[in-house]
């Protein structure tokens, strides 16, 4: 409760003097944010801003558990390091046939070790995997970064909460972020479709401040778009984030 009260606090003071940033924190550059500067900023520093991220990893335990299209499940704990500015994840995991290390850097490039010790996943789905985990952990610092680009943000109503709409371009597939109007935190992002009946996904948080100030996020959940609502019940990617730290 209290940091909501807090991240409240500070989206209202980002977010005041009629509509417009005063002052800009350092890190921004509003010429590149385009139209939905405001609200990326916002999002940013309910984060702890881009100065406190950028050149830091954040270092955790997650609990990365994928579903195939049959719904069966592959779980595995992995030690990641996660430069969300920067745009690279690295990996590394045990299993029952050994111990495999992989990374990920946005735009693509991706290295992997002993892919036989994946014990039932592919290569290629492990790219995938954690090609969005780094992505969605990121979250506006895709668009801070550069990585992105923002078009013009929309009010709407969502989920029981007033949403700030924006979509993205710059992926292979269309991206809408959905931040909330009070706390200025990325609640859902969209891929693909942004509607019920199409193909799609829909990703989701929740998040945990740690001891130094920043927020990041503590659970972070895919799912397929429903045929009837947004949020649909087949899960795709669901990851549980544990000891985190900043370095």
């Amino acid at each position: 409760m209290r940091s909501s009260i807090l991240l409240g606090a500070l989206a209202a003071v980002l977010l005041s003097g009629c509509g417009r940033l005063n002052p800009i924190p350092v890190g921004y550059d509003l010429v590149r944010l385009g139209p939905a500067a405001d609200t990326i900023v916002a999002a940013g520093e309910a984060l702890g801003g881009v100065k406190a991220w950028r050149g830091n990893g954040a270092n955790t335990m997650a609990l990365v558990t994928t579903y195939d299209d049959a719904g069966e499940k592959y779980v595995n704990v992995q030690s990641q390091v996660i430069d969300a500015v920067g745009g690279h994840i690295a990996a590394t995991a045990k299993t029952n046939t050994g111990r495999w290390r992989a990374s990920y850097t946005s735009g693509g490039f991706f290295w992997l070790s002993n892919a036989k010790a994946l014990d039932g996943m592919s290569s290629p789905e492990m790219e995938q995997t954690l090609a969005t985990i780094l992505h969605r952990f990121a979250g506006p610092f895709n668009i801070v970064a550069g990585r992105e680009r923002a078009g013009e943000p929309e009010q709407v109503w969502l989920e029981g909460k007033t949403l700030v709409r924006v979509p993205v371009a710059g992926q292979d597939e269309p991206l809408t972020y959905y931040f909330d109007a009070a706390t200025g935190l990325l609640q859902m992002v969209t891929a693909g479709a942004d509607e019920p009946g199409r193909d799609g996904t829909v990703t989701f948080y929740t998040y945990q401040m740690l001891p130094s100030g920043l927020t990041v996020p503590k659970h972070i959940r895919v799912v397929r778009i429903g045929r009837h609502v947004l949020v649909g019940p087949t899960p795709v990617i669901d990851v549980e984030f544990a000891e985190v730290r900043m370095d």
